[in-house]
């Protein structure tokens, strides 16, 4: 992971497995990155999402070291996914996985030095701005 500064890495490192880190740093390595998407928990379930997608002839596969995340096999099947009522009532979001791996660090168990915290600790002993998201 050249790419990444290397105190990131590290981190990563503590935080993922060795296959899980080969599975990122080949991910990172794509020039065009596969669209992918995040299930609303709150509205909807991983399965219930899986169907509509298999009905809508969408091609996907599950992120392996996420969970709740999706990539879409082709392209062009981000437009055809934003059509989808799944979409339109925010069972879903398009969000990359890059994005979605703080959310996964600060609401799972990791590995650490200091021990792990449990999921929820972490709002109690920080606050968290996201500047980047989206109204």
């Amino acid at each position: 992971m050249t790419s990444l500064p290397p105190d990131l890495t590290l981190r990563l490192k503590e935080i993922f497995t060795k296959e899980e880190m080969v599975i990122l740093e080949d991910a990172l390595k794509q020039v065009k990155r596969l669209p992918t998407l995040r299930v609303n928990t709150l509205k909807s379930t991983l399965l219930q999402i899986e169907e509509n997608l298999r009905t809508a002839h969408i091609a996907y596969e599950l992120c392996s070291i996420l969970p709740h995340s999706i990539i879409l096999k082709n392209y062009s099947d981000e437009k055809k996914l934003r059509s989808l009522d799944i979409y339109k009532n925010g069972e879903i979001y398009l969000q990359g996985i890059s994005s979605q791996i703080p959310v996964h660090y600060f609401t799972h168990p990791h590995n650490t030095s200091q021990g792990s915290p449990l999921p929820g600790e972490m709002k109690q002993q920080i606050r968290i701005l996201d500047a980047c998201a989206a109204p």
